[in-house]
């Protein structure tokens, strides 16, 4: 299924997602859900981060109203693993999930958002729907949706570094949105109004991204709930997840 990536929604979208199901990620639920917040948490089986969500906890998180999707079970790089490796990565940790939430997953995240055409294939043939990139600075769901990019991660990032993540994911689209659309800017709270109100002006996607680990490691708790603040509560606008994102940009 592709989608007509100009497609202008009646009412726009926020969504959220969160990468590497770290055990923080039940903080991270309970404050999404206190700002009328929703999102997908993108979960492997070898962590990143120590400690991972037990199987208990995941299955909390679930009934909380968050979307569980599969990050693979090792979280490697998919880009050149191969089409019967990544299918294997694919599968077998969407069956490690939907036995412990007892449902069906259908949302997947690439790890390090790093994916070639094998990677994108062996998502497909193993029945996902979805698959988020690290692409960033875009507010629709883009025309593939195993290729859906993102607003911003959660994160500081320097100007520096942002150039580097263009280069690293060939990303000259977002650059030339980054230099033309939004200034050049580096500061967090710049971009994320800069593409919010970018979403609500056009019936677009507003989709953050992050990790509840780098929360925790560079003291970002604070600015995520004023942000979450910030943006909440918008007349016209809907919260959802990964997966009820695409399913309303399909039937907008």
């Amino acid at each position: 299924m592709l989608i007509p990536s100009t497609v202008r929604l009646g009412r726009p979208i926020v969504t959220t997602s969160w990468d590497d199901g770290h055990a923080s990620d039940l903080r991270l639920a309970e404050l999404l859900g206190r700002y009328g917040f929703r999102g997908t948490f993108y979960v492997p089986f070898r962590a990143v981060r120590e400690p991972l969500l037990t199987p208990a906890q995941l299955r909390e998180v679930a009934k909380s109203g968050i979307e569980i999707g599969g990050h693979t079970l090792t979280h490697p790089s998919m880009k050149g693993l191969g089409l019967e490796r990544s299918r294997q990565e694919v599968r077998e940790s969407k069956q490690r999930l939907e036995d412990i939430l007892g449902r069906p997953v259908t949302s997947f995240c690439y790890p390090n958002g790093d994916l070639d055409a094998e990677a994108r294939e062996a998502v497909r043939q193993e029945g996902y729907s979805l698959a988020r990139t690290t692409v960033n600075l875009r507010t629709s769901v883009g025309g593939d949706p195993l290729r859906m990019p993102t607003s911003l991660q959660f994160y500081p990032h320097s100007a520096y570094k942002r150039l580097r993540i263009f280069g690293r994911n060939r990303d000259v689209p977002g650059l030339l949105r980054w230099a033309t659309g939004h200034g050049c800017r580096a500061g967090l709270d710049g971009l994320i109004d800069s593409l919010f109100n970018h979403a609500m002006r056009n019936g677009g996607v507003f989709h953050l991204w992050g990790h509840s680990w780098e929360l925790d490691r560079f003291e970002l708790w604070g600015p995520l709930e004023r942000t979450l603040e910030r943006l909440s509560g918008r007349a016209g606008v809907r919260y959802l997840t990964n997966a009820e994102t695409l399913e309303a940009v399909s039937k907008p």
